[in-house]
């Protein structure tokens, strides 16, 4: 009960939401028209159409209208708000006769042009009228001269806001056919071989005229190969050209219009509304739209445009859009029907069956109805194969009817709900019911068990080709071998189940694939592996709620639900949805309604009656919109005009140009909600960026200086057309000093200056070089000077004192001056110290700089002569990134050496001394290490007559380097550190 309660929820709610028929639309004020009477259509190059009516010129892009109106305060408005007519001439400027002259519209300039006549009296006129002919150019009828033709085609350039058409008479006449018509004014005219013949002045070759032509409407019409529609105030009339006769076809009806339906078939806009008529003359009736009645309605114009639309132009209801490919959806329910509500249909032959709130009905071949039961509401109908008509009610009683005998037969309840569908399975009948299924063979009644789960809802029922029983239920579906085995498939049993309970239909595809539809999850294919692929919306399908599935001729699957009804091709999986905008009256269709017929006709039941249709007939318009550029805005400020606008192929913004807004609209007339927008800023968006279809606006704000390709991709919502996408080019350029031409005059000032600054740098760095390297020179040459001196006069009274010294020592007696033998070799060793110290300072002063590998030498050549005759041990290690070093720093680093080893022998009984020498990038790390007793630092600063550690710190300063002494009983260290570069 609780299933049965929702699915009559369901249905009430379908009921309920039923929409009135839609076969037209209508634009009148409250869509934005300025006016609901309009007098003329067009529809121009770039696929607007442009509405003349009697309160300005309107355009519409299929979503909204731009009104021109007249602007006393612009001398480029139109000149009045009445327009007559509206048409085109090639290169896309629009024209249109006032009340108050003709008009040019050019979308270029976003200006209108004014041009006004002057009559054979002298005064002014501004009465045209538009004559349209096949070889391009437009004729004008100038009411205040009947006899003259106006001529306008690409050589009439616009300078000025006003002036004057040459009055060019009857030699503009130059068509290729033998008779063409020119109708106009006062007068009305024939034109034959060349030659103008004024209708109005009496006869055509012996044939008198007595009709009136209409001034005011539109030129003749070619029905057929001789002739002609005539435009008049009273009658429909017509010219055999070939005959040279005129004949009235109806009388008391004003014609103000033709257009031509198809290649049979034309379209006659009167004063009492819509006509049609075959070529041959024949099938001229009035037309009901689609159950619209224009009868006494004023048509006052006819357009036919590139989607195959007519534009019906009223006097009062605006603008009626009508769209001959709707009659496909066809609703022939009869007159039998007094509700509308067709739950199921059966077919066989021409006959159809269908299952109504208020019995079953019959529709033969001529679509004439025929009650077969009444009173019932039937909710299910079948036709088998003896063609006795079946019937299920909602009470759960079975009807068959023998239509030969008129016999009828009840049988049950079989149900205590309602019968939902019947199928016939060889010599049986199988029932489905809200409480399970009933196999009827031999007179009886029998339950056939769908599962094992309680499922009792039977929506749908289906044989294969391997004669296997599919059966939709409430809780998935069973499938009935021809043994009798029994398999069921139920929601969420195993990973790749069916996704639904709700199953309303089934259908195979010419490959062997078995589809399975719900009423909730979309589509199912079944896999090998028992497993189920879905497609749904995701792929194209407009709503997931399928009500039904049939499969035509050609391998489509056809469904209804609740977004309309859906074609889907199982070999490439793609949908296309048709909806109200197609000609169907609601998307409100009863379930497992759908039929097809052995003449491949698909019949649907509705709340809205039967609905039948041929797929072969049902095609999507293969038209693709025109994406149109409508405005750019720029910081919040419209650019240019609109026709200038949708010429745009670049668009260039400056540096100031922060906002630019571009607005757009995929001109689609035909459905323009079918249409969805995307957008891609190339070079700056990542991905496409959907759009709301009723902005159909992008803005960009701050975007970085580059170029830029902005893409607007409009795609078909039920998949009627291939996407379209338009490219605009838009280049954001950078401020002046941003520039090229500006960084290189930047880059040539700052070169100049550099050249100068360097210039002048380096004639100071190059003077004081100058100066430097003299004071160099001067300094070296004092050096060798002190070093010469030094060596010739303090070195040579060393040398003079100790070879000397050595003579002496040598000379004496041995027993006399042994007493005084230590003190000579100590002034001896004195002297000969005195030499080393004085080679080794004028080893240091006599260069600038001097090598590395010297100052190794000297200092591994000092600890040599140190450790010679002793007991102790030295190490050296030397280490040096500058191949040459500092005099004074290699002289202060071999004193230092010098006094600490001196210091380490002769104060601490060392046995073991180590020097380590690291001189890298500048940087200079000394290590003097000793194993001896150690003293007290602090103390030994203070002893007089020991200068050796303030000796050591003032050779440290003198190098810039820190000095760090430390002494234990374990020995001493003397740690000397110069920091040039930071590593």
């Amino acid at each position: 009960m609780t299933i049965r309660l929702l699915i009559l929820a369901v249905f009430c709610v379908q009921i309920v939401c039923a929409q009135n028929p839609i076969t037209i639309r209508q634009l009148t004020t409250n869509n934005g028209l300025s006016q609901n009477s309009v007098n003329d259509a067009l529809e121009d190059r770039d696929g607007y159409i442009w509405l003349a009516t009697q309160d300005g010129l309107c355009r519409y892009n299929g979503y909204d209208f731009k009104i021109f109106r007249l602007n006393p305060e612009d001398s480029f408005s139109i000149s009045d708000n009445y327009i007559i007519e509206v048409a085109a001439d090639s290169r896309g400027r629009i024209w249109m006769p006032t009340r108050k002259g003709l008009n040019v519209y050019d979308k270029e300039t976003d200006r209108f042009s004014k041009i006004l006549s002057r009559s054979s009296s002298g005064n002014f006129s501004g009465y045209f009228f538009t004559l349209r002919w096949s070889e391009g150019a437009t004729y004008f009828r100038d009411n205040a001269e009947p006899t003259s033709l106006w001529k306008v085609d690409d050589s009439v350039n616009f300078k000025n806001a006003h002036y004057y058409i040459e009055d060019i008479g009857e030699k503009i006449w130059t068509a290729p056919k033998a008779f063409d018509f020119v109708v106009g004014g006062r007068g009305s005219f024939i034109l034959k071989n060349r030659e103008m013949i004024n209708l109005n002045s009496g006869k055509v070759k012996g044939i008198d005229i007595d009709i009136e032509i209409n001034p005011e409407l539109r030129a003749p019409l070619l029905l057929s190969p001789n002739i002609y529609l005539l435009p008049h105030y009273k009658h429909l009339v017509t010219l055999d050209v070939e005959k040279q006769e005129i004949t009235k076809h109806r009388e008391n009806i004003r014609c103000y219009d033709f257009q031509r339906l198809n290649d049979s078939t034309v379209l006659i806009a009167t004063n009492t509304g819509l006509y049609q008529i075959k070529n041959d003359l024949t099938g001229l009736e009035e037309i009901n739209i689609n159950g619209v009645d224009l009868d006494q309605t004023i048509v006052h114009s006819l357009l036919k445009d590139r989607f195959g639309q007519i534009w019906i132009g009223t006097a009062n209801k605006g603008v009626l859009i009508w769209n001959p490919d709707q009659r496909e959806f066809r609703y022939p329910s009869p007159e039998a029907l007094t509700e509308d509500i067709v739950w199921k249909v059966s077919t066989r032959g021409q006959t159809k069956l269908l299952a109504t709130d208020n019995g079953l009905v019959t529709i033969d071949g001529e679509n004439r109805p025929a009650v077969v039961i009444p009173n019932q509401k039937f909710t299910t109908a079948h036709i088998d194969r003896n063609g006795n008509y079946w019937g299920g009610t909602n009470q759960g009683y079975i009807f068959r009817h023998n239509p030969e005998t008129n016999n009828t037969k009840s049988f049950g309840p079989i149900s205590e709900l309602d019968v939902t569908t019947i199928l016939e399975r060889g010599d049986s009948l199988i029932f489905g019911t809200y409480s399970g299924m009933k196999v009827f063979k031999n007179g009886a009644f029998v339950p056939l068990q769908i599962d094992d789960y309680g499922a009792t809802y039977v929506m749908a029922m289906y044989i294969d080709s391997k004669e296997n029983l599919w059966v939709g239920h409430s809780n998935g579906c069973s499938v009935f071998a021809p043994n009798g085995e029994r398999t069921n498939f139920v929601p969420d049993a195993y990973e790749g189940a069916i996704n639904f309970n709700f199953i309303s239909g089934f259908a195979e595809d010419k490959v062997g694939n078995f589809w399975v539809a719900s009423y909730g999850r979309g589509l199912s294919r079944l896999n090998a592996d028992s497993t189920f692929s879905v497609f749904g919306e995701n792929y194209g399908l407009t709503n997931e709620v399928i009500h039904g599935i049939v499969a035509d001729a050609n391998g489509y699957f056809w469904m209804t639900s609740n977004g309309g009804i859906s074609r889907f091709n199982p070999a490439d999986t793609s949908f296309v949805n048709f909806t109200t905008h197609n000609g169907l009256k609601s998307h409100n269709f009863q379930i497992a309604s759908m039929h097809a017929s052995n003449t491949g006709e698909i019949n649907v039941g509705s709340v809205d009656g039967l609905l039948t249709f041929e797929p072969t007939k049902i095609q999507p318009l293969s038209q693709e919109p025109k994406i149109a550029w409508e405005q750019v805005r720029i910081n919040y400020q419209k650019q240019g005009v609109d026709g200038d606008v949708n010429r745009l192929s670049s668009l260039v913004l400056d540096y100031e140009d922060r906002v630019v807004t571009l607005e757009f609209a995929a001109i689609k007339l035909d459905n323009p909600m079918d249409v969805k927008y995307s957008h891609k800023l190339e070079g700056f968006d990542e991905q496409w960026v959907e759009l709301d279809p009723t902005s159909r606006q992008v803005t960009y704000s701050s975007l970085p200086y580059n170029e830029y390709d902005l893409l607007i991709r409009a795609e078909s919502v039920n998949n009627h057309f291939d996407s379209v996408t338009r490219r605009l080019t838009i280049i954001v350029r950078p401020p002046y000093w941003l520039k090229w031409w500006f960084i290189a005059l930047e880059l040539v000032v700052f070169l100049a200056v550099a050249f100068g600054l360097v210039y002048h740098l380096s004639r100071r760095k190059l003077k004081a070089k100058v100066r430097a390297l003299e004071t160099r020179e001067k300094i070296q040459a004092e050096r060798e000077r002190i070093s010469r001196d030094l060596h010739d006069s303090v070195g040579t009274h060393f040398a003079y004192i100790v070879s000397r010294l050595d003579f002496l020592n040598l000379g004496w007696d041995r027993d006399k001056i042994d007493d005084k033998r230590g003190y000579l070799r100590k002034i001896t060793e004195f002297a000969r110290s005195g030499m080393r110290m004085l080679r080794e300072t004028i080893w240091a002063l006599s260069e600038e700089d001097v090598d590395s590998a010297s100052l190794k030498a000297k200092i591994d050549d000092y600890l040599k002569l140190c450790f010679s005759d002793i007991d102790a041990d030295y190490s050296f290690q030397f280490s040096s990134t500058e191949t040459r070093i500092n005099a004074s720093l290699a002289l202060n680093t071999f004193r230092i050496i010098q006094e600490a080893v001196s210091n380490s022998l002769k104060h601490s009984d060392a046995t073991g001394v180590a020097v380590d020498f690291c001189l890298e990038n500048s940087n200079l790390d000394l290590t003097i290490r000793d194993d001896g007793n150690g003293f007290n630092v602090a103390n030994s600063k203070n002893l007089e007559g020991h200068y050796g550690l303030s000796n050591l710190e003032k050779r440290a300063a003198e190098m810039d380097a820190s000095l760090q002494i430390s002494s234990s009983e374990q020995g001493t260290e003397v740690l000397v550190v110069s920091r040039k570069n930071t590593p």
